[in-house]
């Protein structure tokens, strides 16, 4: 009986965190944070939160997040999963540390790179995805920065190493700088206040996706862009 209480005791101050540890480890992450505060049932707020894939390294790192998770089902390491989030401070973590690399944005898959080049930061980040056992989804991921907008949304299917997304970014002055004017030109639309945006949407295998960028169909290498950055 004691045992049962103490083990009761200590699930109830440490349940935050047993929960997250079962999470990231049913879904293939690394989740480490400084500080965590839960709002409510599944609402957690945390400071210095960093999410990575176990596999490729990327990621997000953020100064500050509050996260909702939906309902978890009885299947906790397999069940569908709903994630709410809303970031302030954050920046896309890749296999090269921020800020330490260089984007070649002379290419076209350097130019589809840009948005996730560690060295940018961003105000916000915010979005839903839903977690299945073969698929995720993304809904309407937006991240406004001084430099960079981004827009994410579709379907990333596990089980036959796919994908659907569509993607658009749009880049500040500041940025339209370091890209050519023959690759900028012909693919980049006018927006307000000097911005333009680029849409591409890729399709088919995960890791060699088709690029479809204004009807045109190229060929896109996501391990060009790892490199790149």
């Amino acid at each position: 009986m004691l045992i049962l209480l103490a083990s009761s005791i200590l699930l109830f101050f440490f349940f935050d965190r047993i929960a997250i540890y079962i999470f990231a480890k049913g879904n293939g992450l690394n989740i480490s944070y400084k500080e965590i505060e839960r709002r409510s049932t599944g609402a957690f707020v945390f400071k210095g939160l960093s999410v990575s894939e176990e596999k490729s390294g990327r990621g997000l790192a953020a100064d500050t997040a509050d996260i909702k998770l939906g309902k978890v089902t009885k299947k906790l390491l397999g069940g569908p999963v709903r994630v709410r989030f809303d970031m302030h401070g954050v920046r896309f973590i890749t296999q090269a540390k921020a800020g330490t690399g260089t984007a070649a944005y002379d290419s076209l898959t350097g130019l589809v790179a840009v948005p996730f080049d560690g060295k940018w930061s961003y105000d916000s980040i915010s979005g839903t995805v839903e977690r299945y056992p073969d698929k995720l989804l993304i809904k309407d991921l937006l991240a406004n920065g001084k430099e960079i907008r981004l827009k994410i949304s579709g379907d990333i299917y596990y089980n036959i190493n796919s994908v659907k997304l569509d993607i658009t970014a749009y880049f500040s002055e500041p940025v339209l700088a370091k890209l050519p004017r023959e690759l900028s030109g012909p693919l980049l639309n006018d927006e307000s206040d000097g911005w333009k945006s680029f849409s591409v949407h890729l399709s088919g295998d995960l890791t060699t996706p088709s690029v479809s960028v204004t009807g045109k169909l190229f060929r896109l290498n996501i391990r060009e862009i790892e490199e790149a950055n």
